[in-house]
């Protein structure tokens, strides 16, 4: 099957993506998905290679198969450009220094939050991380992004940093990698926020830059995708009417400072700063945000390297990369196999 339309040329027919995943899923008698999948019944995982085919991956082995087999089929995006795993190509600690190591984070930085949530909710109750360890959280964040069917609320990934940081560099290049050189980090537009959505809603993986401007709509958006509320549209009537799945995407963010709205501890809800008017937001909502950021600050970097050769180091070596992130991932799928009581709470 084909993705039917276009994610970076033309988002206005986004929404019609899912009537036909569910159409063709009816047609099939198998649920239809993008880019990987974790069937909690078989304990394996399926990852698409963007070629009409699938590895699975049972704890032991890595198998191809084609399309559909075992009740899953993914939906393909022109787009995105195939990849093969090849346990040759295989060399130990490529993915960490192609993929982790050359993020630039500070020294110390607050990544995650500890306790509750004040004003501004980005300046307290985070703990605080070595260099080590917060390149180690963005490592355990890209490994999970093919476990999201496990997960309804998403951590949402926030690099913030000066111009020159490498934010858009590090964003873009794991879209490079999963996709392919096709893969562009979007803008964001107050005036669009149907764009937006259409984004979300349709994608895996969508990172959105300069998000520091005063986006009214914004703070709604990743309230749902933290929390694995439903996406509703804003024309939507009537308005308790949503999308019928909550946001599979995970979202990357790009910005100098986070923008994220001030909670006003003595009110059931959230001024947007600059505004008078009240949101929909409540206190647990937004608490239940903040412990999904994973926040880096990345510092400038002082000798940059070209763009265009770091996206070329991707290419170069993206099916060696994908082998050694298939390994780490079936060693993953054996942990998630033998965690029975994970399992019962799931279902």
């Amino acid at each position: 099957m084909n993705y039917l339309d276009n994610r970076f040329v033309n988002h206005k027919t986004k929404s019609k993506v899912r009537e036909v995943n569910t159409t063709a899923s009816q047609e099939l008698e198998a649920d239809v998905h993008q880019f990987a999948h974790y069937n909690t019944k078989t304990h394996a995982l399926y990852v698409y290679n963007n070629a009409d085919k699938m590895y699975k991956l049972d704890g032991e082995q890595i198998t191809l198969l084609d399309n559909g087999v075992d009740g899953v089929q993914f939906v393909s995006n022109p787009q995105h450009e195939p990849f093969e795993f090849h346990p040759k190509l295989v060399q130990d600690g490529l993915f960490w220094r192609i993929m982790i190591h050359p993020l630039n984070v500070s020294p110390e930085n607050q990544t995650s939050p500890s306790s509750g949530i004040h004003s501004p909710i980005w300046t307290s109750g985070f703990s605080t991380f070595s260099h080590i360890t917060q390149k180690a959280i963005f490592s355990f964040w890209l490994h999970s992004l093919p476990f999201g069917s496990l997960f309804p609320a998403k951590p949402i990934f926030v690099l913030i940093g000066e111009q020159g940081s490498g934010k858009t560099v590090a964003h873009q290049k794991i879209g490079r990698f999963l996709f392919g050189s096709q893969f562009h980090v979007e803008s964001i537009d107050r005036e669009r926020e149907e764009d937006f959505i259409d984004i979300v809603t349709n994608s895996v993986f969508a990172v959105f830059d300069n998000v520091d401007c005063n986006i009214p709509w914004l703070e709604d958006y990743l309230v749902s995708v933290a929390t694995g509320e439903p996406i509703i549209h804003p024309k939507t009537s009537p308005p308790t009417k949503s999308f019928p799945s909550p946001c599979g995407c995970f979202i990357g963010l790009n910005a100098r400072t986070l923008p994220f709205a001030e909670f006003i501890p003595e009110r059931s809800n959230v001024l947007l700063r600059g505004t008078k008017q009240p949101r929909s937001i409540t206190k647990e909502q937004l608490e239940g945000m903040a412990f999904q950021l994973l926040v880096i600050r990345l510092n400038r970097i002082k000798e940059p390297i070209p763009e265009e050769g770091i996206y070329q180091e991707v290419a170069d070596n993206r099916n060696a990369l994908w082998s050694e992130f298939l390994l780490k991932l079936n060693s993953h799928v054996i942990t998630f196999a033998s965690d029975a009581e994970f399992f019962k709470l799931k279902r």
